[in-house]
């Protein structure tokens, strides 16, 4: 009672958060901009747009520094909250607080998110009619001294949130770090609330598409477009036109169909531009020119072909491999919403071709790991797959981004894959990866005996390129011994400490080399030693020990952008670079192997969203990424846990 006081009297006496007025619906505004005004907010701050592409440190601190100065604004000249409570007094309905950006140096690209939330849930009519008889809504960032004494404050929370206040300004339900964006997901959340209270939810809206929406849950994309197609062919009605064309690109982009696809989105935005599934449908039909919208299984969540209850019989594996067999393309890649296609007139960009061939050479190795579980798909996906790593015009090297991993992350799954192999594509292949090789030891020589795949040197790159050279070499592939000296000299070098920890950057390690900074790491670092025969199953047990001391830090930046100094960490590559060597290194660490397996199978059981999927290095890379390095953890987990 005391706490819900205290937020009345805050609710009371500061002028709170947001400032500027909804997306007006003008002509000079592109359509899928009226998804911001499906719902009828009470107040509406704009969420400023960055428009950056890739970040180093010095611009993501400008990028915070922007971003706190528009919420102080936003609360400088929001309207009194007071005013949100009366009207819930007087309709009789809750507050519904949408929260795109919580103020801190967490999240320095809320927009993206933003953009998901207001073109998927918040637009959506089963959502929208829900928040129209039910609630009050506002969307407003959250900063300030109310944040701190609610206790709302980054990185403990974390946009995009959703809070529920009752009339006299309590909080009665909190929901943060959103990375589903299924519109019956939330409102399913919303009900949960609603029923909670005694208060029975109006029903959603009558869909024509519900048949084709059943069939999409399923994974039968295909029936779902011949009845689409049929319904459209029946309905005189337009805006049942617009429902299913929106759904009907969404059912053809799944069917591996996206040019078709695209066709579909843009002719229903242009038919019917008044309805919101126009608008929806525009926000989809602009391939390349937002990767917010564009690519990936976040951009593409509207209706997640995951259902958020899967039935007993799916196993979290299976549940993991059927995502990533939905998210392949026709061209056998896997895409991240941000980075899986630049923006219009910036193809030659270089490193966007690096990081879709690093994320499609996970993604195939995740599969061929778990290729029991659907084994005809699988082998399917795989040959379209690997037709792309192997094509060679895809990577751009020199100064581009992620080359290195491009290459280093094709040796990892091939170098697993090639005694599956026919000997004429053995061959062709083992080719392929000694070029491969070549390319990463010149590099190596270019950078004293480490790796980088950006434009610093760091020990976590250098760890990661030479397991996977070890792992080549392991496969019958010619790699110099010299790589992995050189390597190991560079990395003992950035160990030191009272903790004996490894810095972020190898030329100036003392930096980051905290518990906090280096915790996660730390096994990564241990046990590519351990794979050149500098450490033993003991260190790798100490290793895993400070790997657990500091987990409860690094896994809270695991949603987050970019780099956290407040936590002294990095959200970086939670799986890489942190669960994915520790659960390797629990293999390897002798008489405590079984127990060190088990406690990471815990840590990791809780980690996928309800659509049984997961998320990492700040949605950046797309849940296909962290998808398939949750299943090559699960895999290495096995191997020790099944003996």
């Amino acid at each position: 009672m005391r706490r819900a006081r205290t937020l009345l009297l805050l609710l009371a006496t500061l002028a709170v958060l947001g400032s500027a007025p909804t997306a007006a619906n003008d002509e000079a505004q592109p359509l899928w901009r009226r998804c911001y005004d499906a719902i009828p907010w009470f107040h509406a701050a704009e969420v400023p747009d960055t428009e950056a592409e890739l970040l180093d440190l010095v611009m993501g601190q400008r990028l915070v520094a922007h971003s706190e100065t528009w919420v102080r604004k936003a609360i400088a000249d929001a309207p009194p909250f007071p005013d949100v409570l009366a009207r819930a007094r007087e309709t009789k309905k809750l507050v519904l607080w949408y929260v795109p950006h919580v103020e801190g140096q967490h999240m320095i690209l809320p927009h993206l998110l933003d953009r998901y939330m207001m073109v998927g849930p918040l637009s959506h009519p089963d959502v929208t009619s829900l928040v129209d008889a039910h609630f009050v809504p506002i969307k407003l960032p959250l900063g300030g001294p109310l944040a701190a004494r609610l206790g709302l404050t980054a990185p403990g929370f974390l946009e995009p949130a959703l809070l529920v206040i009752d009339e006299g300004g309590k909080i009665v339900h909190r929901l943060d770090r959103i990375s589903v964006f299924d519109p019956a997901w939330v409102r399913a959340r919303l009900v949960d609330v609603l029923r909670s209270r005694d208060i029975e939810p109006t029903a959603p809206p009558a869909a024509p598409t519900a048949k084709a929406r059943t069939l999409i849950g399923r994974g039968d994309f295909e029936t779902a477009v011949r009845t689409l197609r049929t319904l459209d062919k029946a309905s005189p009605n337009p805006t049942a036109r617009a429902e299913i064309g929106y759904h009907l690109g969404y059912a053809l982009y799944f069917a591996k169909q996206e040019a078709e696809a695209q066709r579909v989105w843009a002719a229903t935005a242009k038919r019917y531009p008044d309805s919101i599934w126009a608008a929806k449908a525009a926000a989809y039909a602009g391939r390349g020119t937002d990767g917010a919208f564009g690519e990936g299984p976040l951009g593409r969540s509207m209706l997640n072909p995951l259902r958020p209850s899967p039935p007993k019989e799916r196993t979290l594996e299976r549940e993991a491999v059927r995502f990533l067999l939905v998210q392949q393309r026709s061209d056998g890649t896997w895409e991240g919403p941000r980075w899986g296609k630049p923006k219009a007139g910036s193809e030659g960009q270089p490193g966007f071709g690096n990081i879709k061939t690093a994320i499609t050479a996970l993604c195939c190795a995740a599969l061929h790991a778990w290729r029991d579980e659907d084994p005809k798909r699988v082998s399917s996906a795989l040959k379209r797959g690997e037709a792309w790593l192997l094509s060679g015009k895809h990577v751009t090297r020199g100064d581009a981004i992620v080359w290195t991993y491009a290459d280093a992350f094709r040796l990892l799954h091939f170098a697993r894959r090639l005694p599956t192999l026919e000997p004429g594509m053995k061959r062709r292949v083992r080719r392929r990866m000694q070029g491969w090789i070549r390319h990463l030891v010149e590099h190596q020589k270019e950078n004293e005996g480490s790796f980088r795949h950006y434009t610093y040197r760091s020990t976590f790159v250098t760890a990661t390129v030479t397991y996977c050279l070890h792992v080549a070499k392991e496969a019958g592939l010619d790699v110099p011994k010299a790589v992995f000296a050189q390597a190991a000299e560079r990395l003992e070098k950035a160990r030191g400490g009272p903790r004996g920890l490894y810095g972020y950057l190898l030329d100036a390690p003392q930096v980051t080399r905290t518990l906090k900074g280096a915790s996660g790491r730390h096994p990564l670092c241990e046990w590519t030693l351990f794979l050149v025969g500098r450490r033993s199953a003991e260190d790798l047990h100490a290793a895993l020990e400070v790997f657990f001391e500091g987990y409860a830090n690094f896994e809270r930046a695991r949603k987050t952008n970019f780099h956290i100094p407040a936590l002294d960490n990095t959200c970086g590559y939670y799986f890489f670079h942190d669960v994915y060597p520790a659960c390797e290194a629990a293999k390897a660490s002798g008489v405590h192997a079984k127990a060190n397996a088990r406690r990471l199978r815990t840590l990791i059981e809780a980690l996928p969203d309800d659509d049984g999927t997961f998320i990492d290095a700040g949605f950046s890379y797309g849940k296909s990424y962290s998808t398939a390095m949750a299943l090559l953890s699960l895999r290495a987990l096995d191997d020790v846990l099944r003996d």
